[in-house]
């Protein structure tokens, strides 16, 4: 179908305005690129020359490498995502009326007869009649043939964006190619987590790596040099929840051994070994000694029943008073809770004996016949008893699942009457 003659005028009119709209966006976001890749010639030249007056380790070049990478992001951003986030319409530009506005400022004699057809446009949409519109665009267009929209476009801005990328491109390009230290600094930026630095002429082991240890024992760390003998070596070490190590200077032994001792191990510990070599360290792995508890006992509870015939009363007992004293076939039971969970527990009764050959200093020497008399039970209670024959002593004996044994057991003892 073909346009009416009079609603050709509109769209003319329309028509070249969106192409100025989307021209001048064009060269907004080409000007933005330009201009953020300007900057970020100018980050690696900066970054590059700081990383050749710095000559850090791996950290220090990554902190850089990121650093430049970031302001990178930054500048070209900044930069290019205004003027694309226009182009695809998601933020909001110029309307066509401003467009207009712009190019009548440019063209005063078709001024007010373009800005009155598109005031009549937004009129329209509120119920102006649309012959008055076209006719209004119509006499517009006439007026405006010959007329270049464009005019209104910055072209400038362009030219200053296209010579700032080539003079900060030309420049950085020179000035890294031609300077060895920057090529050079540059190429270790890139390569950040690659050291530079020539092989340590010793290394470092440690011991030991994993180790379990009981709680209050002495714990010893040995640091080994193989090679050179540095000039320091240090033990980095934290214990139970800290959050950093902590640094100690060691000294070294006859044979190239630097040993730490830690005289009672109240927690579990990490630790590595570490020694200077330029601007790189050089470590060991990570060792470990790992705190246990030997099985405690928690609490003891029994009943002491005197035989029968004697018509006394039973008595109760605890872990504070266990000591026995009473007539000889009392039953005596035993309830013992544990710290750990038990895999044998015993009661262990000792009868003194004396050795008729053996004397100190004019006694007799006194020992001990021992009965072991299992207790029953499961997780961390174990119970059972023994009956009174005759003086003596007891204690209990715990075990848990590891194999290890209650230490230092409290003795109590028993008196028959």
């Amino acid at each position: 179908m073909n346009t009416n003659p009079i609603e050709k005028g509109y769209e003319d009119i329309i028509k070249r305005l969106e192409e100025v709209q989307h021209s001048e966006l064009i060269n907004n976001t080409i000007s933005g690129l330009l201009i953020g890749i300007s900057y970020i010639s100018i980050i690696v030249l900066f970054f590059s020359a700081l990383e050749a007056i710095a000559q850090g380790n791996i950290q220090t070049r990554t902190t850089l490498f990121y650093t430049s990478v970031i302001l990178s992001i930054v500048a070209l951003g900044s930069n290019v995502f205004p003027s694309i986030m226009l182009l695809i319409g998601m933020s909001k530009k110029d309307t066509l009326y401003q467009l207009a506005k712009r190019v009548g400022d440019v063209y005063s004699d078709i001024r007010d007869i373009l800005l009155n057809a598109m005031q009549l446009l937004e009129f329209n949409k509120q119920g102006t009649s649309k012959e008055l519109v076209y006719a209004a665009f119509s006499y517009a267009s006439s007026l405006t043939k010959g007329k270049d929209f464009s005019v209104i476009l910055n072209h400038q801005k362009k030219k200053r964006a296209f010579l700032f990328f080539i003079l900060s491109i030309v420049i950085s390009s020179i000035s890294i190619v031609g300077v060895q230290s920057l090529q050079s600094s540059l190429y270790r930026l890139w390569n950040h987590d690659t050291s530079f630095v020539p092989p340590a002429p010793f290394y470092l082991t440690i011991s030991p790596l994993n180790k379990e240890q009981l709680r209050g024992e002495k714990a010893r760390i040995s640091i080994t040099v193989h090679g050179t003998m540095p000039a320091s070596v240090f033990l980095m070490l934290k214990q139970g929840k800290q959050q950093n190590f902590e640094k100690f200077q060691l000294q070294a032994d006859s044979t190239n051994v630097y040993t730490y001792q830690i005289e009672s191990l109240k927690q579990s510990v990490e630790f590595y070994g570490m020694s200077d070599w330029l601007n790189e360290p050089v470590q060991t792995a990570i060792g470990k000694i790992t705190v246990i508890d030997r099985p405690q006992i928690r609490s003891i509870t029994g009943t002491v029943q005197p035989p029968a015939y004697s018509k006394q009363a039973s008595k109760t007992i605890n872990e504070q008073n266990a000591d026995i004293i009473s007539l000889i076939g009392t039953t005596v039971r035993l309830s013992v809770v544990s710290s750990k969970d038990i895999s044998k527990a015993s009661i262990i009764v000792l009868y003194p004996s004396y050795n008729q050959k053996d004397t100190v200093n004019g006694s007799k020497a006194k020992s001990y016949d021992t009965v072991r008399i299992a207790l029953q039970g499961e997780s961390r209670v174990a119970n059972g008893g023994f009956t009174v024959k005759k003086d003596g002593e007891y204690y209990i004996e715990i075990k848990d699942k590891d194999g290890r044994i209650n230490e230092e057991p409290l003795h109590y003892s028993i008196t028959t009457i």
